[in-house]
């Protein structure tokens, strides 16, 4: 009995956990399109980053036309994806929309192009892939430049509704994903 007890004990301080990971992502998406409200009714809404970056990928893939298996799956942006962006300067800003274009238009070719593969927990091929607790969504990675030293990748979480979070983006050998 003590140990089906501490089982559930565990059990409960887990969901906890997921509740409050759930409620502080809530808390700081509200904040920011409070801010995006504000801004616009102010007439400012260029100004804010969120925007920008996406009005930057929702013009790459209307300029791509169309394209063949691609899905136009819904995105956000996770708490650190543009401070992670900002790291790595302009020079690589534009590949990295072109990328992120990629990943939100989902199509098959494109995926393939940038070798889209499951982030796994270990450097093994049949390592388990690395999935959100919370939501379980699978976490993904990306070339956005390849055949360089330290060539960037983008990692995002595709979840379960096949829309995607655009999480980071980190040099080859850095497999860390935020949640």
């Amino acid at each position: 009995i003590d140990e089906l007890v501490e089982s559930y004990e565990a059990e409960a301080r887990a969901a906890l956990d997921r509740a409050f990971r759930a409620e502080s992502d809530r808390d700081y998406w509200k904040g920011q399109f409070d801010d995006i409200r504000r801004r616009e009714t102010a007439g400012t809404v260029a100004s804010n980053p969120i925007v920008e970056f996406s009005n930057e990928i929702t013009a790459e893939v209307k300029g791509r036309g169309k394209v063949d298996g691609a899905t136009n799956r819904l995105y956000g942006f996770g708490r650190n994806f543009l401070e992670s962006v900002a790291q790595h300067g302009d020079r690589y800003h534009q590949k990295i929309i072109k990328t992120s274009a990629d990943v939100v238009m989902g199509s098959p070719a494109l995926l393939k192009r940038c070798d889209d593969h499951p982030l796994r927990s270990g450097e093994g091929a049949n390592d388990p892939v690395i999935t959100r607790s919370h939501d379980g969504a699978e976490a993904r990675r990306c070339y956005i430049e390849s055949n360089t030293p330290a060539a960037r990748r983008l990692h995002y979480w595709l979840l379960p509704d096949n829309s995607v979070e655009l999480a980071s983006v980190n040099v080859h050998d850095d497999v860390s994903i935020p949640e």
